[in-house]
């Protein structure tokens, strides 16, 4: 099977942190886990800036990620690595578990402190 952790924390500063591990060992280069958290923060940004009216526009994924702090720990049994430094994962099952996981994370954060997530999300 394979096992997930996340940790998200986001913050008004602009140095943001990104980190990724597959069974204990970093990959700086991300991979397919990494790519799930950034479609669940494209998902969640879009639904979120949809259901507010104008004058607000969505900020840009990349400028969420500047305060944003995250840590994907993944533990598998067959890891499918791009080269042979490790330094990305490519097991495609990683996406859609980290997507899920993480969608339901930023879904629970809007609904517990939606002024929080308004100043993160919105730009006048």
């Amino acid at each position: 099977g394979i096992h997930v952790e996340l940790a998200l924390q986001f913050s008004a500063s602009d140095a943001g942190t990104v980190m990724t591990f597959v069974n204990g060992g970093s990959t700086p280069e991300g991979g397919t886990h990494l790519d799930g958290l950034i479609a669940a923060l494209k998902r969640w940004i879009t639904a979120y800036t949809e259901k507010k009216e104008a004058p607000y526009a969505p900020r840009r994924v990349e400028a969420v990620f500047e305060g944003l702090t995250a840590v994907i720990s993944v533990h598998l049994h067959s890891p499918e690595y791009a080269g042979a430094t490790k330094n990305r994962i490519m097991n495609a099952a990683l996406f859609p578990l980290v997507e899920q996981m993480a969608y339901g994370v930023l879904e629970a954060l809007g609904k517990a402190d939606p002024t929080a997530v308004d100043k993160l999300l919105l730009s006048h």
